[in-house]
Formats: structure tokens, sequence, C-alpha cells
């Protein structure tokens, strides 16, 4: 199935083989290392828990990193939709950084800017902050599969938390995810660097909130018509960088991927279990979050 690529999915990523790994690994750090063509995602791995989602064959599959440090990673650019413009949005302009010559993949620039000696949040805080935004906004409590809360992250020698509740859908649940981390310079700056976090060379829409937090929402990854994700991020004022992921699909949806050490996601819901409006509410709660 690994030759499969007109059949691959969405994918959420771990460097597991370098011993500082960026937020995000661009498009030419893909294509230097001599890898397949890959759309990755960050995810849990970060957190510590090493599993991701990578687009292998028939389904999403969730790897978890080797004993010996073999890094993963594959799929090609993703198919967005267009997310309607939310009142109060603005639309962002996408650099000119195509690497594949059609528009559709686009590469991330690194930060200069050094990151602030930030330690994580209260964990009960921010918890419970995530938790009641996602109840308010889909009527229903979540359940938790899995959190982390590291002080200092192996994965991105930095603090780092991460957690992930399932959601109640019609057909089985849905995903949110939360990753806790922080960021170098300016919040719009920081924005900007990652107009292209994705891969995706389609323009997010941004919000520049009062207490001069920054909200940066990316189209709807549907490379899957049955696993489409999408990532709001929220840079605060301090360095604080919160990312909000909503999919598809929930932890019921997991099957054992035998010798390769994790799980393939071949079935989901095919809709979010947030809507985008309803997943800027979410982040709207955790960037009022004081610290």
């Amino acid at each position: 199935m690994f030759d499969d690529d007109t059949r691959t999915r969405d994918a959420l990523h771990v460097l597991i083989d370098e011993p500082v790994p960026p937020t995000v690994t661009t498009v030419e750090q893909v294509i230097r290392q001599g890898r397949r063509r890959a759309f990755v995602q960050r995810a849990a791995a970060v957190a510590g828990v090493g599993a991701v989602v990578a687009a292998i064959g028939v389904g999403a599959m969730l790897i978890r990193p080797p004993a010996d440090g073999a890094g993963v990673a594959a799929t090609p650019p993703p198919t967005s939709s267009t997310t309607p413009l939310l009142p109060g949005w603005t639309w962002v302009d996408v650099p000119a950084r195509n690497l594949d010559g059609d528009g559709r993949y686009c590469a991330s620039s690194p930060s200069d800017h050094p990151e602030p000696q930030l330690d994580l949040p209260p964990q009960a805080d921010v918890e419970e902050t995530f938790y009641s935004a996602i109840a308010r906004q889909t009527g229903a409590p979540s359940q938790v599969v899995y959190d982390s809360w590291e002080a200092h992250s192996q994965k991105t020698n930095a603090p780092n938390g991460f957690v992930e509740v399932n959601v109640p859908m019609d057909g089985g649940p849905g995903s949110v995810q939360l990753e806790v981390g922080r960021f170098g310079g300016e919040p719009e700056q920081a924005a900007d660097l990652d107009v292209t976090a994705y891969g995706n060379c389609a323009p997010p829409s941004r919000r520049l909130l009062d207490n001069g937090a920054v909200l940066q929402l990316y189209q709807a990854n549907e490379d899957s018509p049955e696993l489409p994700m999408q990532h709001l991020r929220v840079y605060r004022p301090n360095g604080r960088l919160y990312v909000v992921t909503t999919a598809a699909y929930g932890e019921s949806d997991k099957k054992p991927a035998g010798e390769l050490g994790g799980y393939v996601v071949e079935d989901g819901r095919g809709r979010l279990p947030l809507d985008a409006a309803q997943l800027a509410e979410v982040a709207r709660s955790l960037a009022a979050l004081d610290e």
C-alpha cells in the first residue's frame, strides 16, 4: 500500500531523528531528506505520545516512533475546501513559496526570533477552559482520550502540552486536539511566518483580538472526504502558542497497524465535529486565558 500515492491521506507528523525539531516540518526539509513527498501536520508526537496520523494506502495511520528513533514522513499536498470568511476576520496573503508548480504545495518560513523562556500554564486551567469551550459549542460533554504536560519535551526541546478529546457525532465520535507551546517574535510576525504551516497554498484567515492575541484559521484539509481536518493557531502577546485541531475521526476509528506499531484510521464521519465558527470560539476562549 506504500506505493499508492493516489490514495494517500492526511498526516500528523513527528520528527524523531532530529535533536531540536522545528514547530512544523517544511516541504523543503522533506524533499532535502529524500523521503516520500509528504504533507505533514504537527500533533500528538510533540507532546511525547509519539502518535502520528500518516496517510498511507487506504487510510490514515497512527504511528508510534520506533525505539531506534527512525523518523516518519509521507503524503502529498493537501486538497482544501474554501472556508467562508467569518465576520470580523480578514484573508491573509500567502507569499509565493510554491514548490511544485501547481499552486498546491507551499513552504513555511523558519523564524529567526528566539522563543521566550515561558513555562507551560497550569494544566488544570487550560484543560478546564478547553473542555468547557468545546461543550458550549457542541452541547455535549467530551471524552478525554489523551493528555500530556511536559515541562521539557524531548521532541521540541521546550515545554509542551497536548490534549485530545472525542466529542459525540452522528455515526461515531470526532476529535478535537490542543497543543500548547510557545513562539518567538510578535504575534503577527509569527502568524505571517506560519501562513503555510501545513503545506497548503490556500490563504488562511486572521483576526486580531483586543488583548493583542492573533487567531489564524486554516482552510479545512479534505484530502480524504471521510477524514477532513482543520487547524486554528492562537498567538498570545506573551509568546504562548495554542494550536486547536478538529478532525472527523475518533478513538474508536483507530485500528491496529500490525508490525508498524500504530493504528490505521480508515473511516470517519465525513464532516468536522466543530465548524469554523465553533473552532474560532474555542480558540477565543484559550486566547483569553490569563498567564
